[in-house]
C-alpha cells in the first residue's frame, strides 16, 4: 500500500541536481524510489544518490555518432540500401537516430560492452532501456513505416519481434544481478499479445516493464476492445503472472490526472511496482504520494460501473475512459487526498478518488 515513486529526469531538473542542496540530496533519497538519469552527467552524483538507473537506447543510433562510419553494415536499410531511422522525432527527410539491426551478433556485443562501461562510471542501480518495440518502429526519414530488407528479405514483424526479444536476453544474460527496465508497447503484437513466446521472452528479460504514459494514456477507452482500460490492466495482469512489475508513468501532473494514475498504481500493484511522475519536483511534490494503505484486502473488483480495490487503510475508487458520471454512497466517512471528508462519491469518466478512512 506504499506509494513506489520513479521519475524520469530531463533538463530542467538539473537546477537542483547540479549543484544540489542538503535539503534536495535529502528529499530526493527519501522521495525518488528510483530515477531515470543519464550517464555521464549524472555519474559524479551517484555518490549520494544511488538508486539511478542509466537511461540507454536498445537500437537508436545517433546520426551523428562515430558508429555510422564505423559500422555502417550495423544500421537496417531498405530494398534500395538506404538507411532507415528509429521511428522517432522524423521531419525534413531525417530522424535524430538511425535504426540498427537487433539481432546483429557485433551490434550486440558493442551495445552490452558500452553499457558496461557506463555502469563501471558511476553506482548505478540498473540500466533503463528505451525503445524496447516489439512491434516494428523503423521508418524512412519521414516517419513512415518501411520493413528493412535485409540479405534480398524483408524481414517480417515477427522476425522483428524474435530479434528484440533475443537481444532483451541477451542483455539479461550479460547483466544477471542488476535491475532492468524495458520502456515497451503495451499493446506490441497483435491478438495474441502476451500470449506470444516472444513478447513473453521480452518480459521475463526485465525487472520492470515501464508503461509510458501510464493509466492517462489518451488512446485508452472504454469497453472491453484490444485498446481498452480493461484490456491495458489485463497486460499488467499478464506481467505480473511472469513473476515481472510495472510503471506506470505519467506525464500529467493536474490534479484529477494525478489521482486517476495513483488509483491506478493502487489497483494493480502487488507491492514491487512503481509510480512514474516525471512533473515532480521538490516545489511539485504530492503529500498523497506519501499515503500508505496498508496490505491490500484483495484484488481489484467492480463496483458501480468503478473499479474498486479495498486496503486496510483506505479504498481507491476509478472510473474508466468513455463511461457515464457515477454518484454512490461509500458507506462511511473518508478523506479525500486534498482532506476534505466525505460519505459520497461523484466521479466522471477518467477520474478517479484514493480514500481514506476519517
Amino acid at each position: 500500500g506504499v506509494v513506489n515513486v520513479v521519475k524520469r529526469t530531463a533538463p530542467d531538473f538539473d537546477r537542483y541536481t547540479t549543484n544540489p542542496t542538503p535539503s534536495f540530496r535529502s528529499w530526493m533519497n527519501a522521495r525518488l524510489w528510483r530515477a531515470v538519469v543519464y550517464s555521464p552527467y549524472f555519474d559524479d552524483k551517484t555518490t549520494w544518490y544511488q538508486r539511478g538507473w542509466v537511461y540507454r537506447d536498445l537500437y537508436g543510433i545517433p546520426t551523428d555518432s562515430s558508429i555510422v562510419r564505423a559500422h555502417p553494415d550495423w544500421i537496417l536499410r531498405d530494398a534500395n540500401g538506404q538507411p532507415l531511422y528509429l521511428q522517432w522525432g522524423c521531419s525534413e527527410g531525417t530522424c535524430p537516430q538511425y535504426a540498427a539491426d537487433p539481432g546483429n551478433a557485433t551490434f550486440r556485443r558493442s551495445w552490452i560492452d558500452e553499457t558496461r562501461r557506463e555502469l563501471a562510471r558511476g553506482r548505478y542501480r540498473g540500466v533503463w532501456i528505451d525503445d524496447v518495440n516489439l512491434d516494428l518502429r523503423v521508418s524512412d526519414g519521414n516517419g513512415k513505416l518501411v520493413y528493412p530488407v535485409k540479405d534480398g528479405t524483408t524481414m517480417t514483424e515477427d522476425e522483428w519481434r524474435a530479434a528484440i526479444a533475443g537481444f532483451t536476453a541477451t542483455v539479461r544474460q550479460a547483466f544477471p544481478q542488476i535491475e532492468l527496465i524495458h520502456n515497451a508497447i503495451w499493446y506490441a503484437g497483435g491478438s495474441p499479445r502476451t500470449g506470444d513466446p516472444s513478447i513473453r521472452r521480452e518480459i521475463r528479460s526485465a525487472d520492470w516493464i515501464n508503461l509510458e504514459r501510464g493509466a492517462n494514456d489518451d488512446g485508452l477507452v472504454g469497453g472491453d476492445g484490444p485498446f481498452s482500460f480493461a484490456a491495458f490492466l489485463g497486460y499488467i495482469d499478464a506481467v505480473h503472472a511472469l513473476g515481472r512489475s510495472v510503471i506506470l508513468e505519467s506525464y500529467d501532473g493536474s490534479s484529477i490526472g494525478r489521482e486517476y494514475n495513483l488509483a491506478a498504481y493502487f489497483l494493480v500493484s502487488g507491492g514491487h511496482d512503481g509510480l512514474g511522475d516525471n512533473t515532480i519536483t521538490p516545489a511539485t511534490d504530492w503529500n498523497a504520494y506519501r499515503f500508505d494503505l496498508g496490505a491490500a484486502n484483495g484484488p481489484r473488483d467492480r463496483w458501480h460501473g468503478l473499479y474498486r480495490r479495498s486496503f486496510a487503510r483506505g479504498l481507491v475508487l476509478l472510473n474508466p475512459p468513455d463511461g457515464h458520471i457515477v454518484r454512490a454512497d461509500l458507506g462511511g466517512r473518508y478523506l479525500t487526498t486534498d482532506g476534505r471528508t466525505v460519505t459520497r462519491i461523484r466521479l466522471a469518466p477518467r477520474q478517479a478518488a484514493v480514500l481514506r478512512p476519517a
